[in-house]
């Protein structure tokens, strides 16, 4: 498997957990490196359950939500589904006002959550 460096990729079971290191997600440069690697990852992988831990993200910019939004089409395409999970107050509050929880996204609370959401 490929060496990323803006995540980590763990697995629970058959889910396959990406953490992302990043504490904002603001930086346009940093922000590319990161579609640029989960884009390869999603591509390499086509994997079926996955889930994005954010718990260490303050902060996320639209341009990282835009990435997002990306990264769920490109798991769909392949008939996988992509869960979030551990969003900081603001971070999911982001979601919400863009009226993104609960339409594009499943968000869950805990890792946990999200992972026993897929049997």
């Amino acid at each position: 498997m490929a060496d990323y460096q803006r995540f980590d990729i763990r697995t629970s079971n058959d889910v396959t957990i990406l953490d992302i290191k990043a504490k904002e997600l603001s930086e346009l440069d940093y922000q590319e490196q990161l579609r640029d690697e989960l884009m390869a990852f999603v591509k390499t992988t086509n994997p079926q359950k996955l889930v994005l831990s954010l718990k260490g993200v303050e902060f996320m910019g639209s341009n990282a939500i835009g990435i997002l939004i990306n990264v769920r089409k490109a798991v769909d395409v392949h008939g996988g589904r992509l869960y979030l999970c551990e969003l900081q107050t603001n971070v999911r509050m982001a979601f919400k006002v863009l009226n993104l929880e609960g339409t594009l996204f499943k968000i869950f609370a805990t890792e946990a959550e999200a992972v026993s959401a897929f049997d």
